[in-house]
């Protein structure tokens, strides 16, 4: 396990990983070239033509093992430690200059008091989470009424104590085909997705890669479709200041390598066609990419 610290002045910013570099590794179905490796084509049962994944050149790799994968933001004068599970992730690297950042969503919760007496639940209660760089973070509250929807967007070392990233890498196989998808689900294997595509002006690239949740397969037909988050997208549209602030919180489908389909959560009518009516935060906006799309089955070491 390597330790990688960058010191500010308010502390020191920890990050533990099974490897040298902080990252999705090898995020993207490439082939050994460096190129997209076209999607084969296999035919179901009813004899239409189905689009087959294909990453070859990645039969191994090292992927996130989310299940033990935390990130734990230490308050001043240690009063709290608060370790919070890894959502998901996102890579997004800048295509001319080369350079990179990853960016965490942390598991939700609801607003409490911590160590209280009771009742330890805030009323009104609401949704929290937080999306992490090395540098920043952002806390997204999500109320019952979206109008009181808030959020808090700073460096982790002007808020924290410290912050600690332990991101558990582990070896992986990244299935070939829908064949290999479907034997990896019904033998139960722990299952991770990736997706990567670029935003419109092709100089941002953004691969995200999350725990599938839930996965449908048909082993008739050798058909497979993820759908799993929530996760991490960039909105490239977003005018912010800090790139936490630029992504939203959705869920993720894909049935073929080349095509992703997201819900993305934003402020929605309670009453269907009444824009000026109350709202409440839902996964209800809808968006289809261009993308690559991959299955990955972690090994089972650790």
């Amino acid at each position: 396990m390597t330790r990688f610290g960058r010191r500010t002045s308010a502390g020191t910013v920890w990050v533990w990983a099974a490897s040298a570099l902080i990252g999705l590794g090898t995020m993207t179905c490439l082939a050994e070239e460096g190129k997209a490796t076209p999607a084969g084509d296999a035919k179901n049962a009813q004899g239409a033509t189905r689009r087959s994944v294909k990453c070859k050149g990645l039969a191994m790799d090292k992927s996130c093992d989310f299940g033990r994968s935390f990130i734990t933001f230490v308050t001043p004068g240690g009063r709290n430690n608060a370790r919070i599970q890894v959502e998901a992730r996102c890579a997004v690297v800048d295509r001319k200059t080369g350079q990179r950042e990853d960016y965490y969503l942390v598991a939700s919760c609801k607003g409490e008091d911590t160590y209280g007496k009771g009742p330890l639940f805030l009323e009104p209660s609401y949704d929290f989470c937080m999306i992490y760089s090395t540098r920043d973070f952002r806390i997204i509250r999500v109320h019952g009424n979206a109008q009181r929807d808030n959020e808090t967007v700073d460096e982790i070392a002007k808020r924290f104590e410290t912050a600690h990233f332990n991101i558990k890498l582990v070896a992986a196989e990244v299935l070939a085909d829908n064949k290999a998808v479907v034997a990896a689900t019904l033998a139960n294997r722990v299952l991770n997705g990736r997706v990567t595509f670029v935003d419109p002006s092709k100089r941002y690239e953004a691969t995200i890669e999350f725990p599938i949740k839930t996965m449908n397969v048909n082993a008739n037909t050798v058909m497979y479709q993820v759908d799993t988050g929530p996760i991490l997208v960039p909105n490239w549209n977003a005018e912010k200041a800090r790139w936490v602030e630029r992504f939203d919180l959705a869920f993720v489908a894909y049935n073929k390598p080349d095509d992703a389909h997201f819900v993305i959560q934003t402020p929605t009518p309670v009453v269907d066609g009444d824009a000026k009516g109350p709202k409440v935060s839902h996964y209800s906006r809808t968006m289809r990419q261009d993308a690559k799309c991959c299955v990955v089955a972690l090994g089972d070491g650790g």
